[in-house]
């Protein structure tokens, strides 16, 4: 149970990383990985 909580925060956690970056950068290419995450 524990472990599949983590991978869940773990993915959250990365999904916001991209995001903040593709804020930060407004690189295209990080908004098609944004995208890409978000399916």
């Amino acid at each position: 149970m524990g472990e599949m909580w983590s991978n869940i925060l773990n993915f959250k956690t990365s999904r916001g990383i991209i995001s903040l970056a593709s804020v930060h950068f407004g690189s295209p290419r990080l908004m098609s990985l944004k995208k890409l995450d978000f399916r």
